[in-house]
């Protein structure tokens, strides 16, 4: 079983890897479901350690449907990270239609000559599963993650189970979104997916000891000042034993 963790900054990227983590997917904004990390933090995590490190490429949150703008900085942030001796990005992209922009992935995909490529939750808002995963499969994408087209991937374990059949080992199915140690289990049984990704995310106090007032957040979500997103070692560390290497 290949446990990938998806981290949004160094401390969290530094306790993954202490937790048991196989594969790390580097990203930024948490919040939008993940973006493009910054080449700063990218370079600093390769030099911590030798595991496999998947580089997110999306420039923005809210959709999947880019414009030749943003379809150039992804090729270009590809160019930048790929000489940093990452093993590989993660990227998908959809037209109008909700169906997989074939010439756009195809365009990233040879980018990427090389190095692994996975194709995210882009897939849990296409417009049909079966039809995208040929497409998927037939672009040449190394792995595929989904949570089933629902909320949490437990309560896609239907969808999760018929896209394994149907990858027939052409493709790895990552199940990804919502899981725990409470859940995976069954999920890993019932599917039979060798790739589980989940974030175990928790938070951490500041350890700042005035923060002077001021506003509640200075970001645009609901998360206080004074909170920053860590992992719950723990739970990594038990669906680790759960899963052996």
């Amino acid at each position: 079983m290949i446990i990938e963790i998806p981290v949004f900054n160094i401390e969290t990227a530094i306790a993954a890897l202490e937790a048991g983590a196989d594969r790390l997917e580097l990203c930024s904004d948490s919040a939008s479901g993940g973006t493009t990390p910054s080449y700063g933090m990218v370079k600093e995590i390769r030099s911590m350690t030798n595991k496999a490190l998947m580089c997110m490429i999306r420039p923005r949150g809210g959709d999947f449907l880019y414009t030749q703008v943003e379809f150039g900085v992804m090729k270009k942030e590809i160019e930048a990270f790929a000489p940093l001796g990452v093993e590989g990005f993660v990227f998908g992209i959809l037209d109008q239609n909700g169906s997989v922009d074939r010439e756009r992935c195809d365009e990233l995909i040879r980018s990427c000559k090389g190095f692994s490529t996975t194709f995210h939750r882009a897939f849990d808002v296409c417009r049909s599963p079966e039809d995208s995963l040929e497409e998927i499969i037939a672009l040449g994408f190394d792995r595929l993650l989904s949570s089933g087209r629902a909320d949490k991937a437990f309560e896609g374990i239907a969808l999760i189970k018929k896209l394994v059949k149907q990858a027939d080992e052409r493709i790895d199915i990552m199940a990804g979104a919502g899981i725990n140690e409470e859940n995976v289990g069954q999920l890993v049984e019932e599917t039979g997916v060798r790739s589980i990704h989940f974030s175990a995310k928790t938070f951490r106090k500041s350890q700042m000891n005035n923060r002077g007032g001021g506003p509640h957040s200075l970001g645009s979500g609901d998360r206080p000042e004074g909170l920053i997103e860590y992992l719950d070692m723990g739970m990594v560390k038990r669906i680790r034993d759960e899963f052996p290497r």
